[in-house]
């Protein structure tokens, strides 16, 4: 449903799975990424079960995830 290729910085996700099935595949293939990029050696099913856990905390709290995209306010002077 997903790939990940760290060496060319590319994820690439079937675009004709249903919208939430795209999310989660999303996140899955971010997580590789990490665990690549930062020799975690996670397990396809610790990537998993961390995808659906992550995506059901920001989706559950729209609130924690726009706090976490939220830009610091500059201070002018």
């Amino acid at each position: 449903m997903g790939l990940c290729d760290t060496f060319h910085q590319n994820i690439w996700v079937q675009d004709d799975l249903k919208e939430d099935t795209q999310r989660e595949t999303l996140v899955h293939e971010v997580l590789h990424a990490i665990s690549d990029e930062m020799r975690l050696e996670l397990t396809e099913q610790q990537v998993a079960g961390a995808a659906i856990g992550i995506l059901a905390v920001l989706m559950d709290n729209p609130s924690f995830a726009k706090f976490l995209l939220k830009k610091e306010k500059q201070v002018k002077e």
